[in-house]
């Protein structure tokens, strides 16, 4: 299962921090993440500006992307929504509704 975005932006931190300005694959080595998990921290860290692609090296070919830190630390995200329950949520009139179906 997938771990949360904020937890894989963190993961993607410490590994770029250990790594200096490494490729796509060495990230993935790196830190741990999967494909998806490493798309979501990317997206959620470039979006914050925590993270940004290296100007490329003349001699490096064009699906070699790199990425460093900016240094700007990552803030905080905004809380996880919780979805308001509503009181007294119960199914009892649904199953005393399906209890009184008469059965063949």
């Amino acid at each position: 299962m997938d771990r949360p975005t904020r937890e894989c932006a963190e993961i993607l931190m410490a590994a770029l921090s250990r790594c200096g300005s490494p490729n796509r694959k060495e990230i993935l080595t790196a830190s741990g993440l999967n494909h998806s998990e490493f798309d979501r921290a990317l997206k959620c860290l470039r979006t914050a500006g925590v993270l940004r692609r290296c100007d490329p090296r003349p001699d490096a070919p064009a699906s070699d992307i790199r990425y460093e830190l900016t240094g700007k630390p990552l803030s905080m995200l905004r809380p996880p929504r919780q979805r308001p329950r509503a009181a007294g949520l119960s199914f009892d009139r649904l199953l005393a509704a399906w209890a009184a179906v008469p059965s063949e």
